[in-house]
């Protein structure tokens, strides 16, 4: 995760979990949790807490209401990309250290350190 999209993640907090939905009104979006906007008269006319209304298209109100879902997915996938990184990272060593062996040994001229452990212990052979 680059020290940017750590900042946006960090940024997007505090708000009111989902699952949103659209409201009774196709311009607005609502929660089965607390809003702030909890009064009965307000919860009756919306279909719910409300989050957002005048969202002006029916489009741009389902967006909205996906908006706990796209954070969600958005922390699972730069967790999994940190994750991969470091996978990567590890492979790239016992690369690099394969390819030492292979200068350290000579085995594309003389094939006779097959045998090596330490060389056998990275490329995963059995002896």
């Amino acid at each position: 995760m680059t020290p940017q999209d750590a900042a946006l993640l960090a940024r997007l907090t505090g708000f009111t979990p989902g699952p949103w939905d659209l409201g009774k009104r196709y311009d607005s979006v609502i929660s089965s949790n607390i809003t702030g906007f909890d009064d009965a008269l307000t919860v009756d006319a919306y279909g719910g807490h409300l989050v957002c209304e005048s969202a002006k298209m029916k489009e741009n109100a389902a967006l909205i209401a996906a908006a706990p879902d796209l954070h969600r997915i958005a922390t699972e996938l730069a967790a999994e990309n940190k994750r991969l990184r470091a996978e990567r990272g590890e492979l790239a060593a016992c690369l690099f250290e394969a390819i030492d062996m292979l200068d350290e040994y000579s085995i594309c001229n003389t094939g006779e350190n097959f045998n090596n452990p330490r060389f056998n212990a990275v490329l995963g052979v059995q002896p």
